[in-house]
């Protein structure tokens, strides 16, 4: 009968339903994909690279879950406009998501707060960091701290004081990046912000601020070392930014992180499990927890009255709970905000 199906009929369509994934395809694909990256890396810069293989790997996934939608065998020049057409649709999409989710995060940006602690007789204004943050923050700070400073509160300054080479190197080992007093410095200046500097002391008398941290000597000290593994070098951050394409990255990309940044802030009960699966966890103890006893111990057993604590905003929950296991009457009298990456 005419109608009838032959073995010869069913092996043209079912060999045609992969035409989709032809050599044609693919080449037309691997060109598309070549130009997307060299657009993508030479303007938007190296974080929209990342960007762009997290698109193509997507498409990808796309193109493999309906490649047997297509039962029929295509022209060339209709083959290569659907590939472009498609292509194109979702590379943009996503695109078009992540501007969506930059420009939200931006308008709507996470703040670190200034908060007002008291146990009735003692005050502690407790100034949450952010080592690298837009010039306007710091400002702010510095207003703030000389504010304060003029009511006669004394400033503990947060500041991990360096250690002799051989620990310096162990502890670069631990944390798998190579931490110098220039690192955060190389970073704002890449992705346009400022780092934490000592303009924010500025017009406040050397008496009004006492560095109270800890060493990396001191560190070493307190932390398990048997994970170090002398055979993996941390990461050399500042050199690996020297080689991207004039120091900097370009504006667009300089908002979208500014965006994780603000997301970051945001999610901040998530940041101590982040961090503490990111790196040697004795060494995340004694970073976080060890320095927050060091900070809470010094104050307590001083005369001081009114002091601030100016460190980075991970630190609070620690030293507050140190605070009230000491005297529960140590309350959160006032919180006023700063926004880093506003």
């Amino acid at each position: 009968m005419r109608n009838e199906m032959t073995k010869e009929n069913v092996i043209k369509i079912q060999s045609s339903g992969s035409s989709f994934l032809s050599r044609r395809f693919l080449i037309i694909s691997a060109i598309l994909t070549g130009v997307w990256f060299f657009l993508q890396y030479f303007t938007s810069g190296f974080l929209s690279l990342l960007v762009a293989f997290f698109q193509i790997t997507l498409l990808s996934i796309f193109v493999v879950s309906f490649r047997f939608l297509f039962s029929r065998k295509i022209p060339f020049r209709f083959l290569f406009f659907r590939s472009a057409l498609l292509f194109g649709s979702i590379a943009w999409f996503f695109s078009a998501l992540i501007l969506l989710f930059s420009f939200y995060q931006n308008s709507f940006p996470g703040a670190v707060s200034k908060i007002t602690l008291s146990d009735g007789d003692r005050t502690i204004v407790f100034i949450q960091m952010s080592h690298i943050a837009i010039p306007d923050f710091y400002e702010k700070i510095h207003t703030d701290l000389l504010s304060l400073s003029h009511s006669w509160y004394l400033i503990y300054a947060e500041w991990v004081r360096p250690g002799n080479e051989e620990n310096t190197q162990k502890f670069q080992n631990l944390l798998g990046i190579k931490l110098t007093e220039n690192t955060y410095t190389k970073i704002a200046d890449t992705i346009g912000m400022q780092s934490q500097g000592k303009e924010i002391f500025s017009w406040i008398s050397t008496g009004s601020i006492k560095n109270v941290d800890i060493s990396i000597d001191d560190i070493m000290k307190m932390v398990w070392t048997g994970s170090i593994r002398p055979q993996n070098p941390p990461l050399d951050i500042e050199t690996e930014l020297e080689a991207l394409p004039d120091g900097k990255i370009p504006p667009l990309s300089q908002y979208i992180i500014r965006a994780v940044l603000n997301m970051m802030i945001k999610t901040n009960a998530d940041t101590d499990t982040f961090l503490g699966n990111m790196i040697d966890p004795n060494l995340f103890e004694t970073i976080l927890g060890k320095r927050n006893q060091y900070i809470t111990d010094t104050f307590l057993h001083s005369d001081d009255k009114n002091v601030v604590f100016l460190y980075g905003s991970l630190h609070f929950s620690g030293i507050y709970s140190i605070l009230q296991a000491e005297n529960p009457n140590w309350k959160i009298i006032s919180i006023a905000p700063y926004y880093p990456y506003k």
